[in-house]
Formats: structure tokens, sequence, C-alpha cells
């Protein structure tokens, strides 16, 4: 008698959560729900990708006025854990921004502040449950400004933070302390026609610090103790792109004489043709 064998049962075989957004909008309000995007400041939360909840409430054009808040998971998400991104106790993010135009000419100066405070606790396997095995905590204060002149052919931004990062809490060491700022100067300009087309230039330049000890919980990937400055310039003709740059960096920004200080120098070119 043949009897077909059944077919093992596996768990890779479950429907699970990639990702999903949900958002409702009544203007000015903005609710979203889901794998957000946070967009604050340059040392803040440039460009933070996770699971939660974000509100915005932009009366920037009326009343020259925006607020944002968000509330997320302080680690990437997958799957369907954490599924509203902050019902995990032990990895929350939370911050909110406050931007300001003070003039009818809503770019020609904006002030723009955010705060920022996460943390994320793991525990070892079979450990009493809220024993903490591992995990760290930070917070950040950043303000910047951001102006533009002559038909937005001038602008320029500039930007400071404060931080307090523990990157192990249970170590002795407590919250250390740091700064960071920049400044970024560009803007364009017509050279001139060639045979019957513009020739446009975008020049740049920005000085930037990071402290040594300088952390953001909304944004992992800084890079810490740097200083020094880069110029950069785009040059337009019909298709053809021109860029070039020169920047200058270096670390041990705390001038420690038990650290070396390294420095660097880059020259970069590109050629591109966007027909």
């Amino acid at each position: 008698e043949f009897r077909p064998r059944a077919r093992p049962k596996s768990d890779n075989d479950k429907l699970n959560l990639v990702n999903y957004l949900i958002g409702v909008e009544r203007n000015p309000v903005l609710f979203e729900l889901g794998d957000v995007s946070v967009s604050e400041g340059f040392f803040g939360a440039p460009s933070l990708s996770r699971r939660g909840m974000h509100l915005k409430l932009d009366k920037l054009q009326d009343l020259g006025v925006a607020v944002h808040g968000f509330a997320t998971s302080y680690e990437t998400t997958a799957g369907h854990y954490p599924f509203f991104g902050v019902d995990n106790d032990d990895s929350v993010l939370v911050g909110g921004a406050l931007l300001v135009s003070l003039f009818k000419d809503r770019e020609l100066l904006k002030l723009h502040g955010l705060w920022a405070r996460g943390h994320r606790f793991s525990s070892s396997p079979g450990s009493n449950v809220g024993t903490i095995a591992s995990g760290e905590r930070g917070e950040i204060v950043s303000f910047g400004t951001s102006s533009a002149f002559f038909g937005g052919q001038l602008k320029l931004s500039t930007e400071i933070a404060f931080s307090e990062f523990d990157t192990n809490v249970l170590d002795e060491v407590r919250d250390e302390a740091d700064k960071a700022y920049r400044a970024k100067l560009e803007g364009t300009r017509d050279l001139g026609v060639v045979l019957e087309a513009p020739i446009t230039t975008r020049p740049s330049f920005e000085y930037s610090m990071v402290g040594f000890r300088f952390r953001s919980p909304a944004n992992p990937g800084i890079q810490p103790d740097r200083v020094g400055w880069t110029f950069k310039d785009d040059t337009v003709w019909k298709i053809i792109t021109f860029t070039w740059g020169y920047s200058s960096f270096e670390d041990n920004t705390d001038s420690l004489t038990t650290l070396p200080t390294v420095r660097t120098y880059t020259w970069d070119g590109v050629l591109a043709l966007a027909p």
C-alpha cells in the first residue's frame, strides 16, 4: 500500500511582515504609523528610518511655525514585532522638532530646534525578567538656522548640537557630554552662454567639528572625533556636469597627548554626461 509522506512543517512557511506605513492627513496635520522616515537637522536625525509613529503639524507658510514629533523603536525592526515600534520598552526613541520662520519671506530665515532621547537594553538568555545584560542610552539637543538670499542664489545654514551618551549602562562611567557644530555656504551663479546654452556653477563650502565623545541616539552613523572643511563645485553645461572638490580633515579633536592625530587631504573630480 502506498502512502504519501506528509510535508514537514517549517517555521519558514509562516507569513511575516516586512514593512508597512499608514498615513492619515487632514491639513495641516499628518499622522503616520509604521515604518516612518524622519529628517530633522544634520547631527540629530537627518535620515532616520524606524518603526513607530510620526506626527507633523505644518503651518509654516501661514503662521511661520511647524511642529514635528516622533516615537519609534531605537533599533531597526525586522518582522512583526514590535508592531507599533514603541511596544518594546527596551528599545525606545522619542523626540520632537520645532521650525520657526520669522519673516514674511519664509526662506529668509528659518530657526530649527530638535530634542531626541533613546535607549536600548538587552537581557542575556535565561536571565530574570528585568535583568539588563547590556545597553546604551543617550540624549541630544540641536539648534540650527537656514537662510536664502537673492532668490535662492545664496544659501547659508548653521547648526550646533549637544549630546549626552552612555555607551554601556553597566559600567561605572556615566553619560559623557560633547558637542558638534557646522556651517555651510552654497551658491548658484550663471557664468555665461556657450553655443546658446547657459553655463551654471554651484560652489559650496562647509566647516564642521564633531567632538570625540559626541553621539546621537537618532543618528548612529555619524562619525565622531572629526574636524575640518570641504569645498565642492558643480559646473553644468547642456548634458555635461563637472564636479570637483577638496577636503581637509583631522581627528583627535580633544588634542589628547596619548593619541596620534591623523590628517586627511582629498582631491576628487567627476565628469558626468546625462543625455
